[in-house]
């Protein structure tokens, strides 16, 4: 059996099509319907657990952090970045690149005191949303999505 970290996890269990409409739901409210939604893997260096899927509108990002840094806008940016140039080698198309939807799963042991992280870049305000999964926090509001309490409470087992 391959031992992995929370961040391995992440990547592992959301990028099935399946668990990210359930994790999306969880943190917008909103239904994503299977057939709109492109698996979209990358190579980037700053996000190394991020897990993207395109929709219709969109590139949806998300990541699972233990903390919240200075630098997570920068990393995301750059992050998207990387997925434009990957959109213009595969579409030829670099004018009509889907917008970012950034959101950042949160199991670390520090209630976050802001829920959005945000930095402005040249023509475009980067807005990151934060979702606590800390298992001590977050049980009873999670309850009903089976992936998400199985993954919030490997988290809870890994920091002990």
């Amino acid at each position: 059996m391959k031992f992995m970290d929370p961040k391995q996890a992440f990547s592992e269990i959301f990028s099935e099509k399946e668990n990210f409409i359930d994790l999306y739901a969880f943190c917008t409210g909103k239904k994503l319907e299977p057939s709109v939604l492109e698996y979209w893997p990358h190579s980037s260096t700053k996000l190394i657990n991020a897990v993207t899927f395109l929709s219709k509108d969109s590139f949806i990002i998300f990541t699972a952090q233990s903390e919240i840094t200075p630098d997570i806008p920068l990393c995301y940016l750059v992050h998207y970045s990387d997925l434009a140039f990957s959109w213009h080698n595969r579409n030829g198309d670099i004018e009509n690149v889907p917008l970012p939807e950034f959101y950042m799963i949160y199991y670390g042991e520090n209630k976050p005191q802001d829920w959005v992280i945000s930095a402005t870049a040249p023509n475009m305000t980067v807005n990151i949303h934060i979702h606590d999964l800390n298992y001590n926090r977050t049980y009873p509001h999670v309850a009903t999505i089976g992936t998400l309490v199985g993954y919030s409470s490997f988290c809870k087992e890994y920091q002990k």
